[in-house]
């Protein structure tokens, strides 16, 4: 039966799911909205949310007003540039990234952090906000030690409607 999230899934989609059995770990998750949507599609992963102890009090109050979660969401700490703590997978599967490039101070840790969790074959997908000149630091860090492109999107009009708000959903890959 499909996700009451993912209704027009079939059972075949969900269990096919490329996502199925992998661990998925977001970073700088702020509310957690991202890794509580893919723990409420019902893929059959299991998804770490993760930001910085001043956020843990907010992913823990989401997660408990979202108690519908078909897979499990684990809420931790993970401070950028620091080891990654023991109870978030050192080498997930799948990372995602969602609107975390807006500090530059935090560009290098935040590359650090991708350089240790990422192997070459860890999926990373990075959806992005273009606000200014400065976050062309970040992709200039970044290409030293990943490749990137955008998402296709199988919409034209959809994918030229965010790229020109300046949105963009990218998937980084590790050299």
């Amino acid at each position: 039966m499909p996700s009451r999230y993912a209704p027009d899934a079939s059972d075949l989609a969900l269990t096919q799911h490329p996502w199925r059995g992998k661990t998925i770990v977001e970073l700088g998750s702020g509310t957690g909205l991202i890794g509580f949507l893919v723990a409420k599609l019902g893929v059959g992963c299991t998804t770490w949310i993760t930001d910085q102890i001043p956020m843990l009090p907010l992913m823990e109050e989401n997660a408990a007003l979202n108690p519908d979660m078909v897979d499990p969401c684990h809420v931790a700490e993970l401070n950028w540039g620091e080891p990654v703590p023991a109870d978030v997978p050192a080498k997930p599967d799948v990372i995602l990234m969602a609107d975390c490039v807006y500090r530059e101070e935090a560009f290098q840790p935040l590359v650090d952090t991708l350089c240790m969790m990422a192997t070459a074959t860890t999926e990373i997908l990075f959806c992005y906000h273009k606000r200014r000149r400065a976050d062309k630091r970040f992709f200039g860090l970044l290409k030293k030690h990943f490749h990137y492109d955008n998402v296709s999107d199988d919409n034209e009009v959809r994918r030229k409607a965010y790229q020109t708000s300046g949105t963009f959903l990218m998937r980084f890959t590790k050299r």
